[in-house]
């Protein structure tokens, strides 16, 4: 039998204690979530070697992560920054180079075939050829330096170091 004082406090005690199970659960979900976007940024600790470098490279990160580069010269600051670049965004990256070459309906099947139609329609990949073809010395220097930087990245990630 249930105390008739207990019995007028059930629905406060039950609403209490389903808003301690929301609360406890908004927690461990908040903590999972933080540990996981904290994961999903490269291990700052420790020195990575790479090659193509033409001298030592320093790459620090803030408290907000954001990656800082300090190199000697353009071409190693550049590598530097596509090295960054493909440790944080090398899934955007490969997702934005399908779109432009419409070839993401291989990936999210037919969803995917009006962006595509319309990215071979405007020649994406075709101006972007074009235009490398255009550019100075420096620039293409530079993007190259770029390049081989998201490259080494890619080849650390798939080392598994």
């Amino acid at each position: 039998m249930i105390h008739p004082r207990v019995r007028r406090n059930l629905g406060g005690f039950l609403a209490l204690g389903a808003m301690l199970v929301l609360l406890g659960a908004l927690l461990v979900g908040g903590i999972r979530e933080r540990w996981a976007a904290r994961t999903a940024f490269p291990d700052e600790r420790g020195r990575i070697r790479v090659e193509g470098l033409s001298a030592p490279v320093t790459i620090f990160r803030d408290e907000q992560g954001i990656p800082h580069a300090e190199a000697r010269g353009r071409e190693d600051a550049f590598f530097a920054l596509g090295f960054v670049q493909g440790q944080d965004r090398l899934g955007q990256m490969y997702w934005l180079a399908r779109l432009a070459r419409g070839r993401t309906a291989e990936v999210i099947r037919a969803s995917g075939l009006p962006a595509d139609r319309l990215a071979r329609a405007l020649d994406l990949g075709g101006g972007a050829e074009a235009d490398l073809g255009r550019l100075s010395a420096a620039a293409r220097a530079a993007l190259e330096a770029y390049a081989k930087g998201v490259n080494a990245a890619i080849a650390e990630l798939q080392s598994g170091r």
